[in-house]
């Protein structure tokens, strides 16, 4: 097993647990957004919708911490970076959209719709040459 996926795949005992998803946060607010780290922020962000999903339906405390820390900030910091990578901003756009169309609890749902999250995303100038656009494109009829 390689180190990246030691890193981000712990036992299933430990996989979702608040511990990991605040270990995931970490990961998403400290590394810089570069090439060599372009695999651990796609696989970060991953998780933690996955871990969100599974929060949402299990424990409320996991949605709680993702408002607390305003990770959706976090993730508008990832994309404001003009080097950010095609497959770090294809990522965030597929973690919104299996966030946005998996979540079921209401108040999830409406921070995330709320506070121009998405309309930042909409407006976001991507490189409609490559294909983050498919992504973009395919997420707008799930909000």
């Amino acid at each position: 097993m390689g180190w990246l996926q030691q890193i981000l795949s712990p036992s299933n005992a430990n996989k979702y647990t608040l511990a990991h998803l605040k270990s995931l946060h970490s990961t998403l607010s400290r590394t810089p957004v570069n090439e060599r780290n372009k695999a651990l922020i796609v696989e970060s962000m991953r998780s933690m919708a996955e871990l969100l999903i599974w929060g949402d339906k299990n424990d409320p405390s996991f949605f709680e911490f993702f408002l607390e820390n305003n990770v959706l900030a976090v993730f508008w910091n990832i994309l404001a970076h003009s080097h950010s990578l095609v497959q770090i901003k294809v990522q965030l756009v597929q973690t919104l959209s299996i966030l946005i169309q998996n979540i079921e609890a209401g108040p999830s749902v409406y921070y995330i719709l709320s506070n121009d999250h998405i309309n930042n995303l909409i407006r976001h100038p991507f490189d409609l040459s490559n294909e983050v656009h498919a992504f973009r494109v395919g997420s707008r009829p799930c909000v």
